[in-house]
């Protein structure tokens, strides 16, 4: 049994440290085919209701520039030197509202915790199977740069 978990651990490390057939559309990551996957990191992720693939993926209103308008570069982070590229994890209900966020992949505490509360705040297009809102997980790189 310990075995088989740290064989899983390490698949599961690796599709986090070298994600594969990743396209960017829209600043959202997309896997595989983009009309027919969730976005995600690892592979196609599966939304809260069991349901696997999207017609339509959940986009911020007003697209990234939304997300970015309220993003703001903490004062404190600036001064360490911190800077880098975050992955959060958005879990999108059928009415377009955040339900909950994850950090994929971190840079820092102070910089996460700015990400988690900028998604939580901004309205997405649901996503759209059959015609009809899903819940649905999409994943948004956000990037600190100091230059």
């Amino acid at each position: 049994m310990k075995y088989i978990f740290i064989v899983l651990s390490l698949i599961t490390a690796n599709v986090y440290l070298y994600p594969h057939n990743i396209a960017e559309t829209n600043g959202l990551l997309m896997y595989g085919n983009n009309s027919a996957a969730i976005a995600g990191l690892d592979g196609l992720i599966q939304s809260e209701d069991d349901s696997v693939i999207v017609d339509k993926m959940p986009v911020p209103i007003g697209g990234m520039n939304a997300i970015y308008a309220k993003l703001h570069y903490p004062k404190s982070a600036r001064q360490m030197g911190i800077e880098g590229k975050i992955y959060v994890l958005a879990y999108i209900n059928e009415k377009g509202g955040v339900d909950r966020v994850n950090i994929i992949r971190g840079v820092s505490t102070i910089l996460d915790t700015v990400v988690c509360n900028v998604v939580r705040q901004v309205k997405f297009t649901p996503g759209m199977q059959k015609g009809k809102p899903v819940k649905a997980q999409v994943a948004i790189p956000i990037e600190f740069n100091l230059n």
